[in-house]
Order: structure tokens, then C-alpha cells, then sequence
């Protein structure tokens, strides 16, 4: 009896130590730095992410967890929301996102952190996708309006609502 005590031990602890290990491979957690993701992300909030660069697992209106140099800065850590991927057309006109010629419904910014600027259409380039705030008044935190489509293999995971 004692010896399938004993199994039955080592068999829980390894069965805890291989979903620690799976959790820590496939998962993760960090906090929001800034307001660029209000209303749905206020500073200082604390959000678990899949860790995936996966162009499959990204659709528009994905929200990511990237790194980005700018502006001569090291790498940082930044939170958007993929409005294009690759292949497609974007422009923005008067703050209106119109993607492949059709304007993107953006129920998730508020009119309060509209902007009003306008960018030529581009074509996203393959692995890359074009990555916006929802807080798009805040200059501070750059998008790609600001440093272009973002490289695939600079998202770290993908924030799950």
C-alpha cells in the first residue's frame, strides 16, 4: 500500500510541475504602462497574454503585447490592437479607419480619444501587421502611424478580452 502511496505522490507532483512549465512556455503576464489602450486597459492594469507571433492567431481587432524601439529609444514594451494585416489596404481618413476600401467599425474607441488626421492608403507587407491604440489622441505612445506596419515577429502575445 505504501509503494502505490508513493507513486500516486510523485505522479501529482510531476503531473503540477509539467503545467507550471506548459503555463510558464505558453503564457504570460504584464502591466499596462500607459493610457494608450482606454477605455478597455487603464494604466497600471495587470493583463495575462498567449505568447504567439503566429500571423494565423492574429485577426483584426486582436488586441497585442509587442516590443518596438522609437525614436532612438531601446526596446519597449507596448499594447495595440492589429487593424490590418498583411495584404490588406489601409487608410485613414479624418480619423476613420477604411480598410480594403470599407471603413472599420471601432465600437471600442470612444469619440472622446478620436483624432483627426488622415494617412495615405498602403498596403500591409507580408508578416507585418498595422497596430493602433484605442487611445488615439495620446501622442506620447506611437502606433504604427507613427513607425509604419509592425514586424510579426515583434509581438510577444496576444491579450485575450
Amino acid at each position: 500500500m505504501w509503494l502505490i502511496e508513493k507513486y500516486i505522490k510523485y505522479g501529482v507532483i510531476f503531473v503540477v510541475l509539467w503545467a507550471l512549465l506548459f503555463l510558464q512556455l505558453n503564457y504570460g503576464c504584464s502591466k499596462v504602462k500607459s493610457m494608450q489602450m482606454q477605455p478597455l486597459m487603464d494604466n497600471e492594469k495587470y493583463f495575462v497574454y498567449k505568447k504567439s507571433s503566429d500571423m494565423d492567431d492574429l485577426k483584426t481587432g486582436s488586441i497585442i503585447y509587442y516590443e518596438r524601439a522609437y525614436r532612438g529609444l531601446k526596446e519597449i514594451d507596448m499594447v495595440g490592437r492589429v487593424v490590418a494585416r498583411e495584404g490588406e489596404r489601409i487608410r485613414i481618413e479624418s480619423g476613420n479607419v477604411i480598410l480594403d476600401g470599407t471603413a472599420l467599425a471601432e465600437a471600442y474607441v470612444n469619440e472622446d480619444n478620436r483624432f483627426s488626421e488622415s494617412f495615405e492608403e498602403i498596403q500591409v507587407p507580408k508578416g507585418h501587421v498595422y497596430v493602433m491604440n484605442d487611445n488615439r489622441r495620446l501622442p506620447t505612445m506611437p502606433d504604427s502611424r507613427r513607425f509604419g506596419p509592425l514586424w510579426a515577429k515583434s509581438i510577444i502575445g496576444i491579450i485575450k478580452e
